[in-house]
């Protein structure tokens, strides 16, 4: 390639678009997508070494890594003397560090897997012979700024997929990092907005959710628990069932609440119906407890809150008219056909789970 290429305006121009993109990407990655993994990691390398935890600010990180990764390739171009229009070339190396330090998973740092690498090395390689490929047949057109742009604009989507690649995309996890942000801030009522349509859920999701909803309860006259625990998948009832027994023997206010809880996670209307106590509660039982009540035919839930108790119970026979409508279907399609309808009632859960 000519020097004239590399010293042209249009050059430059090409650089610093790339640079504008490279940055532009860096930092919403790093602050929308990896703001609450980055500041876990912080607290964590910090727990480490003993140190004082302090302020993290999810803007100021996003633009002060950004600004190193573009100093890294600004330096590569620099020291490698790069004379092709390849620019985009210059960030393998900082999309590959965006990549490798936000894969943080909870207990370390670069948790990326052997493949992930060698995939990542392969593209790498690739594409630079490919360059040197080009510039050695001199198939670019080195005055060309439309052919340089579209060129570059091509690579740049596949760096920023090996950044994609290394990094933490874990959804749940951080969903995770989000509720418990929330949680220890005492937003309840936003932690339990997080994920509360999802068809997907995990232990800690489900522990930290049942955290918000005992801490509401403290603040308030019902049992938050037994209104909102089966709105969302629960990833393992037995283990969150061991969790609320755990809990009730520290929390004196809403013990009874939180055994019932564990006994409908386990599916022993037996135990339940013995830790019901009606003088517990004013005017309406929290739903989730009543409908297990109208399973059971509980009569102290039908003699003390007889409205509600009709309510429900008027649910359960038409949830039990539609499952009885797939009679003969395999057990998948039945769920699946009372899902949509019922799938945030006891009567679901009790059925399926």
């Amino acid at each position: 390639m000519s020097k004239s290429y590399v010293s042209s305006p249009k050059n430059q121009a090409l650089r610093i678009v790339i640079l504008l993109l490279f940055s532009s990407f860096s930092f919403c990655w790093l602050y929308f997508f990896q703001g609450g993994l980055m500041e876990a990691a912080y607290n964590m390398a910090i727990s480490k070494v003993g140190g004082i935890e302090g302020h993290f600010s999810p803007l100021l990180m996003a633009l002060v890594l950004t600004g190193i990764l573009d100093m890294i390739a600004i330096g590569i171009r620099t020291i490698g003397r790069a004379d092709g229009p390849f620019v985009a070339l210059d960030y393998i190396v900082p999309s590959v560090l965006l990549g490798a330090f936000t894969s943080f998973d909870g207990t370390r740092f670069f948790s990326q897997s052997s493949s992930q690498w060698i995939c990542v090395l392969a593209v790498s390689v690739l594409m630079l012979l490919l360059a040197a490929f080009i510039k050695a047949r001199s198939l670019f057109r080195s005055n060309d700024m439309a052919s340089g742009m579209a060129v570059n604009l091509m690579l740049m989507p596949v760096m920023f997929g090996m950044t994609v690649l290394l990094g933490n995309t874990d959804e749940l996890y951080h969903k995770e990092l989000l509720v418990d942000k929330y949680v220890s801030a005492g937003r309840y009522e936003k932690a339990l907005q997080v994920g509360r349509s999802d068809e997907e859920s995990s232990i800690v999701l489900g522990r930290l959710r049942a955290d918000a909803m005992i801490a509401i309860s403290k603040d308030s006259t019902g049992a938050e628990i037994g209104n909102r625990l089966f709105d969302y998948v629960i990833a393992s009832p037995s283990s969150l069932s061991a969790y609320l027994k755990n809990e009730a023997s520290r929390d004196s206010l809403g013990h009874d609440n939180l055994l019932l809880a564990a006994a409908l996670l386990d599916r022993d209307l037996e135990k339940a119906d013995t830790i019901f106590s009606p003088s517990l509660y004013k005017e309406v039982l929290p739903k989730f407890f009543m409908q297990a009540f109208v399973i059971s035919e509980n009569e102290q839930a039908r003699d003390c809150f007889p409205d509600q108790y009709a309510r429900e119970a008027d649910n359960y026979r038409r949830f039990m008219q539609q499952y009885e409508e797939s009679a003969g279907k395999p057990l998948q399609y039945r769920r699946n056909s009372c899902f949509m309808d019922w799938h945030d009632s006891y009567f679901w859960y009790y059925q399926f789970r």
